[in-house]
């Protein structure tokens, strides 16, 4: 019996399944909850880091608001004493020395800021933060300014607010909540003011052509100044690479530094919406 055809079979049948493991998945709509890109390399470590925190979410007996960490980026008129009170792990990057935080000072981790993240104010610092964390990530991340008090907080504590904003987070639909700033009406921001050629570069396979209501009349809006928590699958919706391709932005790029923060300030109420909004905003 000649089993050449058979063998020569059986390779082209294992040389298509190798070259299926490897091609991408097809771009799905974006802003639908779904990756803009990914692969089955990636997919296969979001699941070993769903694993990961399964664990933990059972340890919180499943309370929605339990599975939370809170990541601060403080300088050095900062004081963030304040994070006892919320009761959740912290990660803070700081220029300085760290307070004493007390009974809490195992919960609350301290990274003195350095060259890989030390970019783009804050931004360096958020995107750092979610590369390293990407498949650990908690139920609810929030990203906060170190000061208690400043031009754009709301009124009230601060630990206040952000206790709101977690559970607001906590139950919302759309993926990510913003602290929302001191008369919110009048700082929100226009997403297309974004460099055509900097979206294309950086957002358009993620978010799409254009931002949304692109050259029309009532634009989308995001609030100002950068605070706000994201729900775990809102950060999954894209693959790791996006996050280290906006850190190419942030810190590597050769635009100026205030047109960096400008564009990434605009941009989180998009990148983690579970549905791609299409004009108002957040206040």
């Amino acid at each position: 019996m000649n089993r050449r055809p058979l063998f020569h079979l059986a390779l082209l049948l294992a040389t298509v399944a190798a070259e299926a493991a490897q091609t991408p998945r097809a771009t799905p709509t974006p802003g639908q909850g779904q990756y803009a890109y990914s692969s089955h390399v990636e997919d296969a470590g979001i699941a070993a880091g769903s694993a990961q925190r399964s664990e933990a979410d059972r340890r919180i007996n499943q309370d929605h608001l339990g599975d939370v960490e809170i990541v601060v980026v403080e300088s050095e008129t900062h004081n963030t004493s304040w994070l006892v009170k919320l009761g959740h792990p912290a990660v803070v990057f700081r220029e300085h020395t760290a307070p004493d935080y007390g009974e809490h000072a195992d919960t609350i981790r301290v990274l003195q800021w350095e060259r890989e993240h030390n970019c783009a104010d804050e931004h360096g610092k958020y995107l750092h933060y979610i590369i390293k964390h990407y498949h650990k990530l908690h139920n609810v991340t929030v990203f906060l300014h170190g000061h208690h008090t400043a031009w754009h907080e709301p009124a009230g504590f601060k630990d206040v607010q952000v206790a709101e904003l977690i559970e607001r987070t906590a139950k919302t639909q759309r993926g990510i909540e913003f602290l929302r700033p001191k008369a919110c009406g009048s700082w929100q921001l226009d997403v297309a003011m974004i460099n055509d050629t900097v979206w294309q570069q950086y957002f358009q396979r993620a978010l799409g052509d254009h931002p949304p209501n692109y050259g029309q009349q009532g634009a989308y809006l995001t609030p100002c100044c950068s605070q706000f928590a994201v729900r775990r699958d809102a950060v999954l919706q894209h693959p790791r690479s996006f996050y280290l391709h906006l850190k190419e932005l942030a810190c590597h790029s050769t635009h100026t530094h205030d047109d960096i923060t400008k564009y990434l300030e605009r941009v989180y109420g998009l990148i983690f919406a579970a549905v791609r909004p299409t004009r108002g905003g957040y206040c």
